[in-house]
């Protein structure tokens, strides 16, 4: 009979407990604002409620986190962080069983097979091609029918209306000439020259063109959670 009374009390407290919640009762998290969380340094899992973005933020030995999670699988961005954290996966190209089980299931059902994309020096692009692949190049060769439109020409007929041509040998014309002087032996009418021009580029190869903007240096990331 007094076990039967006690377990009549206890679920009638309990009724009465979640009928009524007390604020006395409520777990009180310390409030700070943005720039006082950034100056703490407690131990690693403290939390603290900042009244500047209204989230809750627990510490995970280097840095404040937010507690709510709102991102998606797949979900991506860049951060000046170098390493994965909180389920973000740095882009590296690495081995897909290097990740964890749960990366692995969502790297998979991206198309990610083998291997994480490498996202180092490539720029994101809604190119149509396959997503999470990687294609194209930072540099450029330049095709001759891409070179600027124009023609070498000369002319060698301008200049006089015939042309002598001398020797230093007897051809019929000035039978004896002196000793170093030169003999006329035929004359030429007007006439055209052909000539080539060395190839335009001269270094013996074709060099590519790097076409790689200026830069800011950050990390890439895809969301695959923990």
């Amino acid at each position: 009979m007094k076990n039967e009374l006690i377990a009549t009390l206890l679920l009638f407290s309990i009724n009465i407990l979640s009928a009524q919640v007390s604020e006395d009762l409520l777990v009180n998290i310390h409030s700070v604002t943005n720039t006082e969380m950034n100056s703490l340094n407690p131990n690693p899992g403290s939390l603290v409620f900042n009244t500047s973005t209204n989230k809750v933020y627990a510490y995970d030995g280097t840095l404040w986190e937010k507690v709510s999670n709102n991102n998606a699988f797949g979900d991506i961005k860049s951060g000046i962080q170098q390493n994965d954290h909180n389920g973000w996966v740095k882009l590296d190209g690495r081995a897909i069983t290097e990740l964890t089980v749960t990366q692995q299931v969502q790297a998979n059902a991206f198309g990610f097979q083998t291997n994480l994309p490498n996202a180092s020096n490539t720029y994101l692009s809604q190119n149509g091609s396959t997503l999470g692949s990687v294609s194209g190049s930072n540099t450029k060769t330049i095709a001759r029918n891409q070179l600027p439109l124009f023609t070498l020409e000369g002319n060698t007929n301008a200049a006089q209306n015939g042309v002598s041509i001398r020797g230093s040998y007897n051809s019929g014309r000035n039978a004896n000439p002196t000793r170093g002087h030169w003999a006329v032996i035929g004359d030429a009418d007007n006439h055209n020259h052909t000539f080539i021009t060395e190839n335009i580029n001269n270094t013996g190869a074709q060099q590519t063109l790097n076409t790689t903007p200026a830069t800011l240096s950050v990390t890439m990331f895809i969301y695959l959670g923990n």
